[in-house]
């Protein structure tokens, strides 16, 4: 399913996950809307250890687009080829990057067996 979308560009495959692709897949939830609910958490879990409102908006304004949540609450999106990895403890040090990007990954995530999170391991 993931491999035949491997040419879209990032704007085609937030199109694509909007409009033509599952709403869900194994442990994955698309919902590109989903950014106020991230919003409203960070706003909720304020904390010196967990990632800001305002540092999450300056990744959204330096081109950052949330693109999935797991089944267990975590974030995942892309920014400049590269795929974020934010748990639900919203923890600063806890978010991963790979170097790769978001669709790369679901290709990879499609032909594996293994939980999403350790792609980023």
């Amino acid at each position: 399913m993931f491999y035949e979308q491997k040419n879209r560009s990032l704007a085609e495959l937030i199109h694509w996950l909007r409009t033509d692709a599952p709403k869900n897949w194994e442990e994955l939830v698309f919902i590109p809307e989903m950014d106020e609910r991230l919003k409203q958490s960070l706003f909720l879990h304020r904390s010196s250890l967990a990632l800001s409102l305002h540092e999450y908006e300056a990744w959204r304004s330096a081109g950052g687009v949330l693109l999935a949540r797991t089944i267990d609450g975590d974030y995942i999106g892309e920014k400049q080829g590269e795929t974020f990895f934010l748990p639900h403890s919203l923890v600063r040090e806890d978010i991963k990057v790979k170097s790769t990007t978001f669709l790369e990954l679901l290709v990879a995530y499609e032909n594996s067996q293994a939980a999403i999170s350790t792609f980023f391991d």
